[in-house]
């Protein structure tokens, strides 16, 4: 059974089909001005067993992950904390490696500051205004989306429909629609430009990263469903212009929000749960097989009955384990293996069914805890836990 993934730019499921030998894919990283929540955790715990799947599949991938460490809620709390804006983000960037490491989120081969790429973000800027693509008003860049045709197609949104969702707030623009590249600012961290100083804008921000790094054109996306709109649109419409090429990424993948108390949890309503916090009172095995326990294009409700549920599944999980890790028994493997081991990779194939799979590893442990200890089974129950990064 080959991979299928679920492509919001089609609107469908698709065969997984790389543009070329290495995987490439970028992961949408955190604004760092604050410790990370579980929110955050759920999407990238799903896109670390994502990648382990991918891996398991015989690909070689390359993931890379932006760190955006320039922002206007960075730069506020730099002001409410009155520190110096390095020693902020350096803070919390060392706070998301050490939050990574803690839930085992390793399959990311590197991480780029956004701050570090601030002279591609130009480059790409003068090449859209060359093009006539980008416009300067009052020292800031936009990008002119009317000359964009494709612009809504991920989002599957007309002209029309976007231009009732405003952004970048600003009578000097010429459409509501359309975005900012560069932003003036004379206060640092900033840049001089050809148009003046100022900063890169969100959107390039990532474009300046992914063109650098990954290529014109890469395999998958990973990010959150609100990211959609304007971020991936407005990412599209950039690389898009810049290179000439199409598509600029070949699939993209969104993942649902964790809710607290029916809304998105989120540090501007204040109602998240930091992960240093959560793992206080739950361990990182706990919380990787919860946060998957639900279909990742579905919003999860926060729950501690729930995971409290899922932590007898771990326990049980690992008592299957302990129990082949002491046997001395090598026997042949019985032949519910192959059918157990058919569900569990057919269900990591049909579009990362991580709840399924759960299903299956625990109904694999159970039937190792009512049979004959067999350490031959030790293998493939350890090959199946690989994919959770569960210990």
């Amino acid at each position: 059974m080959s991979l299928k993934v679920y492509n919001t730019l089609r609107g469908k499921k698709e065969e997984f089909i790389p543009l070329g030998g290495k995987v490439k894919v970028f992961i949408c990283g955190p604004t760092v001005y604050d410790y990370s929540h579980l929110g955050h955790a759920r999407t990238y715990i799903l896109c670390d067993c994502m990648v382990r799947t991918l891996r398991l599949n015989g690909y070689d991938v390359n993931l890379i992950m932006n760190i955006t460490d320039l922002d206007e809620k960075i730069f506020e709390r730099v002001k409410e904390d009155k520190v110096e804006y390095k020693v902020l983000t350096n803070r919390y960037i060392k706070a998301l490696m050490e939050d990574f490491k803690a839930l085992r989120i390793n399959s990311i081969n590197h991480f780029f500051r956004v701050s570090d790429f601030v002279k591609e973000a130009i480059r790409q800027i003068e090449i859209l205004l060359k093009k006539g693509l980008a416009y300067p008003s009052k020292g800031n860049i936009y990008f002119d989306t009317s000359k964009f045709k494709d612009y809504g197609n991920l989002s599957k949104q007309s002209f029309e429909e976007m231009s009732l969702r405003r952004i970048d707030m600003n009578r000097e623009k010429k459409s509501p629609q359309d975005f900012l590249l560069w932003e003036k600012a004379d206060e640092e961290p900033n840049w001089e430009a050809p148009w003046g100083k100022g900063r890169p804008y969100w959107h390039i921000q990532d474009t300046s990263i992914s063109l650098s790094v990954l290529g014109k054109q890469y395999d998958i996306h990973l990010g959150g469903k609100e990211l959609i709109f304007p971020h991936h649109e407005a990412q599209i419409a950039i690389a898009e212009s810049v290179t000439g090429l199409k598509p600029f990424v070949k699939y993209w993948i969104h993942m649902d929000s964790l809710l607290k108390e029916g809304e998105k949890m989120s540090k501007r309503r204040k109602n998240y749960i930091s992960i240093r916090e959560a793992l206080k009172s739950f361990e990182a095995s706990s919380l990787r097989l919860y946060l998957i326990s639900k279909p990742y294009k579905s919003d999860m409700e926060f729950s501690e009955k729930e995971l409290g549920r899922v932590k007898e599944e771990l326990n049980l999980i690992r008592k299957a384990l302990k129990s082949l890790k002491e046997s001395k028994n090598k026997l042949d493997l019985p032949l519910w293996v192959k059918e157990i081991e058919n569900k569990f990779y057919g269900a990591l194939r049909d579009d990362f069914n991580f709840p399924e799979a759960k299903s299956v590893l625990v109904e694999f442990s159970d039937k190792v805890l009512n049979e004959r200890k067999n350490s031959s089974l030790l293998n493939p129950m350890n090959k199946m836990l690989s994919v959770f990064g569960i210990q």
